[in-house]
């Protein structure tokens, strides 16, 4: 195998149930019920980390070890065999696999009527579930039928009834594709910069300006629908309109409202759009709003009528727990979040994770530790997002660890390398074309109340505070509580008096 690593990770990736199902699945397939796979399978469950190594001191001397890539990948073949099985009831995607796969089988067999009836109930699921490519596939093998059959009376009208579904089908398909086209546009630019205004802003200006997005009625299916909602999402955020973006996340929920049999069917996409909810709640400081998107999430982890893999409950338990730990943040509640972040960590446990995910979780979890004065623990976290090489991660996101780093290691009373850090983050935000001019004032404003003297320092506090909304390449909101939290103190009759209410 070109990647030994990848057989140990999926491994480590069967729950207890899939193992059980795995070792009667090998031990059924092997002639004495312990195969060389079998034990390695073991070997490798037992380790923390992959080990090469530990993996031929322990089958010392045995003749296996010289064709060791060629049992790993038999390895690897059998627990995705055993795999497809055991999710063949619980997986819709395998299941409609499994139909036409039996499907294939039956007319091998020449046994066309059972063939019928299995393509049959393909056609329906597939259907249902928009799934063009294999509902396409299967009208075709039906038709087939007849003319194995030598049914040629029947034929005629049968072609035209499937010519018909065809033609309707790649028009519905097409569209869907036009709309994932869009969808790739703005992920390409959105996963990578994040939302934050930049010379990209006017690509997403443009797209916003053609006609499958402009025209709500050009989606021909359900798939389509959304996909217009979540394109229109992140345009509306790369353009600085994050109350528009919150209205079109509420619409895409409506969406599933209005058809509810959706949420059945395509539960990960139901999923999804609560996720995105409760995003846009967040970023516009609908904390508790979140929470409630969050704890619908949260049960769909614990529904058994609903079907989802194992891979989309662990996302959707990350996710949930990840917004929770947001929304926590903005409530100010850092000693929970911090908890998330616990629970956080024990969920990803040797588990391969997003690396966007990995500098969300890393950074929220410092805003809440700086909030509760755990400066050390705070350090930690921004260090590991600033210094780490992480490639695809959202640079508002690591614009915004920048920042924190500098008022860490103000509040650590690292003064002298307040300056340095600061022209860090001006460089950072230049080389990827943050508006150079408002992240200059930025930073410049920011020095002056870090290092300034006492009059300039509560000048320039003023006007960053006037002008925060303008800079939304920054974390605004909790920019602004420490603001609040670390405002000067007025001597009065010998006595100190805090000029602010903190959160």
């Amino acid at each position: 195998m070109k990647n030994s690593n990848e057989l140990f990770l999926l491994v480590k990736s069967l729950n207890k149930n899939e193992k059980g199902y795995f070792k009667k699945f090998a031990s059924i397939n092997s002639k004495k019920g312990e195969g060389n796979y079998l034990r390695l399978f073991n070997c490798l469950d037992a380790m923390e980390q992959y080990d090469e190594k530990q993996i031929r001191i322990t089958f010392a001397g045995e003749k296996f070890l010289s064709q060791l890539n060629v049992t790993k990948l038999y390895l690897q073949k059998m627990i995705i065999r055993a795999l497809r099985n055991y999710h063949s009831d619980s997986d819709t995607d395998i299941e409609r696999l499994h139909l036409l796969i039996e499907a294939q089988m039956l007319i091998k067999k020449q046994l066309y009527d059972s063939a019928h009836r299995v393509l049959k109930n393909l056609i329906e699921k597939s259907k249902e579930v928009e799934a063009s490519l294999t509902y396409l596939y299967a009208l075709q093998l039906d038709y087939q039928i007849l003319i194995r059959k030598g049914q040629y009376t029947e034929m005629l009208s049968a072609a035209k009834q499937k010519l018909d579904s065809e033609t309707e089908e790649l028009a519905k398909y097409q569209n869907l594709c036009d709309y994932r086209f869009l969808q790739a546009q703005s992920l390409s630019i959105t996963q990578i910069e994040g939302y934050a205004r930049n010379e990209s802003r006017k690509q997403m200006q443009d797209l916003m300006n053609d006609q499958l997005l402009k025209d709500p009625d050009k989606p021909k299916s359900f798939m389509a629908s959304l996909h217009r909602y979540e394109i229109l999402l992140k345009c509306y955020l790369k353009t600085g309109n994050g109350e528009m973006a919150y209205q079109c996340a509420k619409e895409m929920l409506k969406l599933f409202d209005d058809n509810p049999t959706r949420k059945k069917i395509t539960p990960y996409n139901y999923f999804v759009t609560l996720n995105s909810l409760g995003n846009r709640c967040i970023s516009t400081y609908r904390y508790e709003e979140a929470k409630k998107y969050i704890e619908i999430g949260e049960s769909l982890l614990h529904k058994e009528s609903i079907k989802l893999s194992d891979s989309q409950r662990f996302e959707i338990a990350i996710q949930m727990a990840e917004k929770k730990m947001i929304a926590c943040g903005g409530t100010r509640d850092f000693a929970e979040g911090i908890e998330c972040e616990k629970r956080l960590v024990g969920i990803v446990k040797n588990k391969p994770v997003r690396a966007e995910f990995e500098v969300t979780m890393k950074y929220f979890a410092a805003v809440c530790y700086f909030g509760l004065g755990k400066y050390e623990e705070a350090l930690d976290r921004i260090n590991f997002i600033i210094h780490e090489k992480r490639a695809a991660v959202r640079k508002d996101l690591q614009l915004s660890a920048y920042m924190l780093n500098v008022l860490l290691h103000h509040e650590l009373g690292n003064k002298s390398l307040t300056t340095r850090l600061i022209t860090m983050s001006k460089n950072f935000a230049l080389v990827n074309k943050f508006p150079a001019e408002d992240s200059n004032r930025f930073f410049k404003l920011l020095q002056t109340i870090l290092t300034g003297t006492e009059s300039r320092s509560a000048t320039a506090r003023k006007k960053l505070e006037e002008n925060l909304s303008s800079f939304d390449f920054a974390d605004i909101d909790f920019l602004s509580w420490w603001l609040h939290k670390n405002k000067p103190h007025r001597k009065t009759n010998g006595a100190y008096i805090n000029l602010t209410n903190n959160n």
